[in-house]
């Protein structure tokens, strides 16, 4: 999968559908989580869209209006990823390979639902993808130089208005205090869409140096009104033509980084909601993703139209005024997709049966889990209170008549059966729930699901982990404050027995 992805990386450009359930209530206005970092989730059953495999959508045409007269489909695309799992980092890691492996320009353009911050994406790859590549390839960052737009350089806004100097900084520190501070300052003013052209000058291991330019666009699909949605749509299907009638200055921004006097690779994300109420702008959403994908294609081969490939029926990105005659799409439902529902409705329904497992067979674990600390530390922490009860009762100045009274200092509990049993009982239970749980590990990943699910798998043992430090802190807790109640009751103890006004005067 690596060895395709990077030939496909060197031939072409790449759309990444990432399915997103942050909401804008969740983003905040200047929230510091972004939608791109949400964390691996789960599909449910009524998701509009589905990832069902590495650079497949499942389209559920219950919840999609757009989709609705075509039944279940699938769209491909060069990714597509639950949240910001494995594969959406592959992809960003990707990309900053090239800049700095490959010392390609490159431009990663960013379409979002709704505004949000775009300083954690920016961190991450300007800093953290940065220093990570100048340690391991030992290479030596002369200097950074930044320039900020609202959306193009050329533009009357950026011409007339309070337009941003160019900035140099002499390392990633540097920068990331600008991104931290005067950047969050900077696109607080604009709408939403902003472009962010990067320079870095750095020397290889062989004293080589390279200029090689990353540049960051970010646009707000809530932002663009109906007639922008279309012709943003229309443009990128047709990318490899030359425009005719009106355009944006949205498309002209991507037409720039386009052009062959940049010479640069686009990565184009797509961060779709899928929760609830979002159906209709993430159907439009999918529509642009879909065009771009087209576009991309269409540049590479040269062709003006777009043909299925391989085993996948691909659902093309329609004109308006075409997809609206239900004649065309009485044909293609047809003709075209017949074979895809059937397949989809299979892949759906085997992927959530996998979910499901996974699910009960965790919260399985969870349950014997909490059983079983709950009764090891029960009977412990009530042995070591005893223990500290007996250890101060006992005289050891005292003359001990014989062995039956040295006896009497050990608890019953340490010899009863019931305890021993009830705690071996739990353990046995709690294993067994392992068990189980890793062989549906192992079932899973000799089934065609794997590549779906792995990320999902990782989640929920980490999640595990995560329990079993959480109910073992809870525990010694209790335990903290039971030894705490218990010493303190013997230090009451000792000093009412030193209180002179306590003492038998008999």
């Amino acid at each position: 999968m690596v060895d395709g992805l990077e030939q496909s990386m060197n031939v072409k450009h790449r759309v990444i559908v990432q399915l997103s359930k942050t909401t804008p209530e969740d983003n905040g206005r200047y929230a510091p989580i972004t939608s791109i970092f949400q964390a691996p989730l789960r599909p449910e059953k009524n998701d509009p869209y589905i990832a069902v495999d590495y650079n497949v959508l499942l389209i559920n045409k219950n919840q999609s209006n757009y989709f609705s007269g075509l039944n279940k489909q699938q769209l491909q695309f060069d990714c597509v990823c639950n949240g910001f799992e494995a594969r959406a980092r592959q992809e960003l890691s990707n990309m900053m390979d090239q800049v700095f492996l490959k010392h390609q320009n490159c431009c990663m353009i960013r379409c979002t639902a709704f505004r949000d911050n775009s300083v954690a994406v920016l961190n991450h790859l300007l800093v953290v993808e940065v220093n990570k590549r100048l340690q391991a390839n030992h290479m030596t960052l002369h200097n950074i130089k930044v320039e900020l737009y609202e959306l193009r350089k050329f533009d009357v806004v950026n011409l007339l208005g309070n337009s941003v100097k160019e900035k140099r900084f002499q390392g990633t520190m540097d920068l990331q205090k600008w991104l931290n501070n005067d950047y969050v300052h900077l696109v607080s003013s604009v709408q939403g869409h902003a472009c962010l052209d990067i320079v870095f000058s750095y020397a290889d291991r062989r004293h080589r140096v390279f200029s090689v330019k990353f540049a960051y666009m970010q646009f707000v699909a809530s932002k663009l009104d109906t007639e922008a949605r279309a012709v943003l749509r229309n443009r990128l299907e047709n990318i490899h033509k030359k425009p005719r009638g009106n355009n944006t200055v949205l498309m002209d921004t991507i037409r720039d980084y386009l052009s062959s006097r940049n010479n640069m690779k686009l990565w184009m994300f797509f961060d779709i909601p899928v929760y609830k109420n979002s159906i209709n702008l993430s159907d439009e959403m999918v529509k642009i993703a879909s065009a771009a994908y087209t576009g991309f294609e269409n540049m590479l081969s040269g062709s003006k139209s777009q043909e299925s490939t391989g085993d996948l029926e691909i659902v093309l990105p329609y004109d308006d005024l075409v997809a609206e005659d239900p004649l065309y799409l009485k044909s293609l439902q047809t003709k075209k997709f017949t074979t895809a529902i059937a397949s989809s409705m299979t892949e759906y329904n085997n992927l959530s049966t996998w979910y499901t497992k996974i699910d009960e067979s965790f919260q399985h674990v969870v349950a014997t889990m909490q059983a079983y600390y709950d009764c090891k530390y029960n009977i412990r922490i009530k042995r070591l209170c005893s223990d500290l009860h007996r250890m101060m009762a006992y005289n050891e100045f005292e003359t001990v008549a014989d062995d039956k009274d040295l006896s009497s200092l050990y608890s019953e509990e340490d010899q009863s059966e019931e305890s021993i049993h009830l705690l071996k009982n739990c353990l046995l239970e709690y294993r067994n729930a392992v068990a189980i749980f890793r062989s549906l590990i192992d079932e899973i990943s000799q089934s065609k699901r794997y590549e779906s699910l792995k990320v999902y798998l990782r989640t929920k043992n980490f999640d595990l982990l995560r329990n079993s430090m959480d109910f073992k802190m809870k525990k010694l807790l209790e335990c903290q404050k039971g030894l705490a109640r218990t010493i303190n009751d013997e230090m009451d103890l000792i000093k009412s027995l030193k209180n002179p006004n306590t003492v038998d005067k008999n």
